[in-house]
């Protein structure tokens, strides 16, 4: 379950420390459990994580979120709470992950049931596709000599379909 205070989304450990660091500071209403007794200006209230959404909702923690997700250049974010997305969200998710960038990369593992075009200028779409193109012309080159291809013959494909990936990078 997440938590929404102060117009902003938080994980359940980070609005859970939220909701204990304001009762020590006595600043708890009288009964929590009452959630139309008190605005979310003043204490967290309750969200469903399972709710859509029109982009994706971090941790408002972010490099805090006691749950914080480290990105490959060693940046924080917070935890992404849920996955559901309105079609207005897929269609930004979609933007931001043809755009590219690490922060695409994790989106485009967590929203996995997206269905994103491939782009071989994104490395992540890259690595994919040099697995399928390899793969496809192991069969064909199987199905006409009857023999596989060899570690030399690998390498010299990965070679050339790199580099015919950098030229269309550029």
């Amino acid at each position: 379950m997440a938590f929404i205070y102060q117009a902003d989304c938080y994980c359940d450990l980070c609005g859970e420390q939220i909701k204990y660091d304001l009762e020590v500071a006595g600043k708890m209403p009288e009964n929590p459990d009452d959630e139309h007794s008190y605005d979310s200006d003043e204490y967290p209230k309750c969200a469903n994580d399972d709710d859509e959404s029109d982009s994706p909702q971090h941790c408002g923690n972010h490099e805090h979120c006691f749950d914080a997700h480290t990105l490959p250049s060693g940046r924080k974010i917070g935890c992404l709470i849920g996955t559901n997305l309105t079609d207005a969200g897929i269609q930004y998710v979609k933007e931001v992950v043809d755009e590219g960038g690490e922060l695409a990369d994790f989106w485009r593992k967590e929203f996995n049931y997206i269905d994103f075009p491939k782009n071989v200028a994104n490395l992540a779409d890259f690595d994919e596709f040099l697995d399928e193109a390899t793969g496809a012309v192991q069969e064909m080159w199987t199905d006409r000599g009857g023999f596989t291809m060899g570690k030399n013959e690998l390498q010299s494909l990965n070679n050339l379909l790199t580099t015919f990936f950098n030229d269309k990078r550029s």
